[in-house]
């Protein structure tokens, strides 16, 4: 603990004739080092929580520079001031009294026979002895949370460790602050009760924190930040952050929360030794995950492409070492934007999602997409999952396609289970304009066929070379046309709707329904025409977009 003023002046036999005359709400002041002074001239060379010592030589006569002197030191954040009275000053001039107690800056008189060497050495002393304790105190913190590494803990046990070495709450949060795990000590605020029970910091208070720069500040110079109490955001108790480093990049944040006392220079040290553990646990975590996934995915490539593949399983071997049983079908995930969250940094906590839901599953990362197989043999735990999936990205702000295959009953089938999941995740990317949303393979009805027709059976069909000839009539006139035939077709030809959607007046829609009718003589009130129309402009999404978008 740092040394205060105010154990300086209980514990120490030189000063038991001393008197603090001014400034008592301020001995909790924590007392660095010392400095000795006769004159203002070394008033600039003083340091922050320095305790001066002086006999006032050089100021005792002048009362304008006995308040520039107090004044100054009071603006450097020293701890205090101990004036020898009995020479220069008889006693403590009323003035520096006066500001002193405006300030809470404690001043000591002491008698003028006690030597300045005796005073410093002491207390010097007293600080290194503190130093030398705090020391031995951070290494057996580090010591002993070291050892869970090598016991294999991971970051539950960890920050239950550290909670009870410190009395003090312990957060730990991935880089958009979700909780990867926790243990409270004693009482707790509004912030963090809540944040335990959504499972991440609200969105308010990190909009907050990163308004008054926290993150930013981290990411600059990553070192521990402390954040005093704001009652207006439920912050009651003050708290320090620390970046959990894993090499340069930044992987997750841990949090030291006080219980209702004051943080101290053991919690700054600490935590500072709890990010390197942390980074640890982490860095083995992954190191494990990333190689059970290396096995995993070259399982799948063998069950996709088995003449390619060195691996020689048998079929019970490979369910057994993918946790899989019975029927199963497979979900694959897109994310149809690059500047979110990488799925690796939340895939793991997904699959603890899962578990938890009592859900049989397992994930395997490809180089694009996330690869759920999900054991199912009833539709009510197909549902539920996908309840999950969109749950947990909504959570996560995942702007997530999935795409799931139908039922499959044998490991034989896999391969036709894995490109029914890509292509449903593939094509709704392209029929969900972009948007993140959920495809059922079976539910796709005719267009997986209408995918593995020749392209030259395609390009001849009569309604694909309209909805082509429609896309270029736009491309060259800057117009819509295209987008307005398959709003009012997908609309059910209700005109009212179709505006609606396109925010345009109904008489607009009329004259681009005239235009569409007189260039490609059309009857958009015949059905099967309709159903032709909108069944083309489908496929020219698919067969188009979805090479610009996705590459395929």
């Amino acid at each position: 603990m740092p040394l205060t003023l105010r154990e300086i002046l209980d514990d120490t036999p030189l000063f038991k004739d001393a008197v603090c005359v001014a400034g008592q709400n301020g001995l909790n002041h924590e007392v660095k080092w010392t400095h000795v002074i006769n004159d203002t001239d070394t008033i600039p060379w003083v340091r922050e929580n320095d305790l001066l010592i002086t006999n006032g030589q050089g100021f005792y006569q002048d009362e304008l520079a006995q308040q520039k002197v107090i004044n100054e030191i009071i603006q450097a954040g020293l701890a205090g001031i101990v004036i020898s009275v009995g020479k220069y000053f008889q006693e403590i001039p009323a003035n520096l009294v006066n500001i002193a107690n405006q300030s809470d800056f404690p001043i000591i008189s002491i008698p003028w026979t006690v030597r300045f060497v005796d005073l410093t050495h002491t207390i010097h002393e007293q600080i290194l002895k503190e130093k030398n304790t705090l020391t031995e105190r951070v290494f057996k913190i580090h010591d002993s949370l070291t050892n869970l590494v090598v016991e294999g803990c991971g970051l539950s046990e960890f920050a239950a460790s550290m909670a009870n070495i410190l009395n003090r709450s312990i957060t730990i949060e991935d880089t958009n602050l979700k909780i990867l795990a926790y243990s409270l000590i004693g009482p707790t605020d509004e912030v963090r009760s809540r944040s335990i029970e959504i499972g991440y910091t609200p969105p308010e208070v990190v909009s907050y924190l990163r308004k008054l720069g926290v993150f930013e500040r981290i990411q600059k110079d990553p070192k521990p930040q402390y954040l005093k109490p704001i009652p207006a955001m439920g912050i009651k108790f003050e708290r320090i952050v620390a970046p959990i480093l894993i090499g340069d990049q930044i992987y997750g944040y841990i949090w030291i929360i006080a219980n209702g006392d004051s943080l101290t220079q053991l919690d700054f040290l600490a935590i500072e030794r709890g990010a390197i553990v942390a980074a640890l646990i982490m860095s083995r975590d992954m190191a494990v995950y990333e190689a059970e996934q290396r096995g995993k995915s070259n399982l799948i490539d063998h069950l996709i492409d088995p003449d390619a593949s060195e691996i020689s399983f048998r079929s019970e071997e490979i369910l057994e070492r993918l946790g899989m049983s019975g029927d199963f079908q497979i979900a694959n995930i897109i994310n149809i934007q690059d500047n979110v969250t990488p799925i690796r940094s939340i895939s793991q906590i997904l699959m603890a999602q899962i578990k938890k839901a009592g859900i049989q599953a397992t994930i395997i990362e490809r180089t694009k997409s996330l690869l759920v197989i999900l054991n199912s043999t009833k539709e009510e735990t197909t549902l539920r999952f996908v309840d999950l999936l969109t749950t947990f990205a909504k959570q996560y702000e995942q702007p997530w396609v999935i795409g799931v295959s139908s039922l499959t009953n044998s490991i034989d089938n896999f391969r036709k289970a894995f490109n029914e999941g890509v292509d449903a995740s593939r094509m709704g990317f392209v029929l969900g304009k972009g948007h993140a949303s959920t495809w059922f393979y079976t539910k796709l009805g005719f267009l997986p066929w209408v995918m593995e027709t020749p392209k030259e059976v395609i390009y001849s069909n009569y309604y694909y070379r309209i909805i082509e000839s429609m896309d270029q009539y736009d491309s060259e006139r800057g117009s819509e046309i295209l987008k307005t035939l398959e709003c009012y077709l997908g609309s059910f030809a209700n005109a009212q709707e179709a505006a609606k959607s396109l925010f345009i007046h109904r008489n607009t829609l009329r004259q681009r329904l005239k235009k569409i009718n007189e260039i490609w003589n059309l009857h958009l009130d015949d059905p099967l025409e309709m159903l032709n129309l909108f069944y083309a402009i489908k496929i020219f999404d698919l067969k188009n977009k979805r090479k610009r978008i996705i590459g395929k």
